[in-house]
């Protein structure tokens, strides 16, 4: 992020930079609006894992433009109590999404000159996500015996990957400040991917874990197979040094105060928005570290959410008696390694 030490915009022109991310997050609660769905917990007492390791390659091809490859993997599971049916069984079911993920290739540019305008600046971005990862993995379900074993797709929420093309759009820009801190900064950060298409061939959760009664209900049949959905984001903050700092050790040092809004829309920017989605989006406040030495920048956030929202998709709106629920993380757990060469 401009303002903080070494970042892809200090590299020179025909120099990269590598890094590796990996991101933490874990939920145990269902959302349904903004309240916690305190019935729904207590019956399936759910748990959501969601780990990202990803490696990103950077290239400054002049002052101005830079490209970046991300390539991710994704380590997910998760696990829930299925009702035995009138038996005084539950079945604990354990589900697992693994694979490389969605690689996304993004190109990059100032709109001012970084060496004349260096307190402040902005830079629009473009690129493709690839659906590269899994997007029709499955699990092993039991029945309620525990003794039928089936294998049938693991929900959307965990899978590797959505299945389509998508198309980013993004923006940053950023203002040196001295209040109430000297040489501080203040950044704004957007995206939002398009993903044109509409739904994948593979089984939603509405046919593979819901009662039977869902499944014959015309409104729940729009909902049999997963969309591929849109994503957003925003972050707003302020970054700071160590005030006054002559430790060559201290001035590598910065801290950030920041804000997140993500989410996903109910109905997709373009294309048409069928099938099984889980729309609903989530506001944090996001404290950070930043430490720079040399070509060395060590980062961890850690977003902390205030606000969560599970909204309905279409097949709610038109009827569809189940009700759209989504799990979110209290926070999440974001650390990043970069090495300018």
């Amino acid at each position: 992020m401009p303002g903080a030490p070494a970042r892809e915009s200090d590299l020179k022109p025909g120099h990269f930079s590598l890094s590796v991310g990996y991101r933490n997050a874990s939920a145990n609660q269902y959302f349904l609006n903004s309240k916690v769905f305190t019935r729904e917990n207590q019956l399936e007492k759910p748990s959501r894992v969601w780990n990202t390791l990803d490696v990103t390659g950077t290239y400054q091809a002049t002052k101005r433009v830079n490209l970046a490859l991300t390539l991710p993997v994704v380590l997910n599971k998760m696990s829930f109590l299925e009702p035995g049916n009138g038996s005084p069984i539950e079945l604990q079911q354990r589900l697992y999404g693994s694979s490389v993920g969605d690689i996304l290739l993004v190109g990059r540019s100032w709109v001012l000159d970084p060496e004349r305008k260096i307190k402040g600046n902005v830079m629009l971005g473009t690129g493709l996500k690839f659906p590269t990862g899994n997007f029709r993995q499955q699990g092993t379900y039991a029945d309620s015996t525990g003794t039928i074993r089936t294998r049938k797709a693991i929900p959307l929420t965990i899978m590797p990957g959505d299945g389509g093309l998508g198309i980013l759009f993004e923006g940053l820009a950023y203002r040196q400040v001295n209040f109430p801190l000297r040489s501080s900064t203040l950044f704004a950060y957007g995206n939002y991917m398009v993903t044109p298409r509409n739904t994948t061939n593979t089984p939603s959760q509405v046919q593979t874990t819901l009662n039977p009664i869902f499944l014959v209900n015309p409104a729940s049949q729009t909902a049999f197979l997963n969309t591929v959905p849109d994503t957003f984001s925003v972050r707003t903050g302020y970054l700071f040094g160590v005030p006054k700092a002559k430790s060559r050790w201290l001035k590598g040092l910065n801290f950030q105060i920041g804000y997140r809004f993500e989410g996903s829309p109910v109905r997709d920017l373009f294309g048409r928005s069928d099938g099984f989605r889980q729309p609903g989006y989530f506001m944090a406040v996001e404290p950070g570290i930043f430490y720079k030495y040399k070509r060395h920048l060590v980062s961890c956030t850690v977003p902390i959410s205030f606000l969560r929202v599970a909204q309905a998709d279409i097949a709610q709106k038109n009827g569809s008696p189940d009700e759209r629920t989504t799990a979110f993380s209290p926070a999440s757990v974001n650390l990043r390694y970069t090495y300018a060469y």
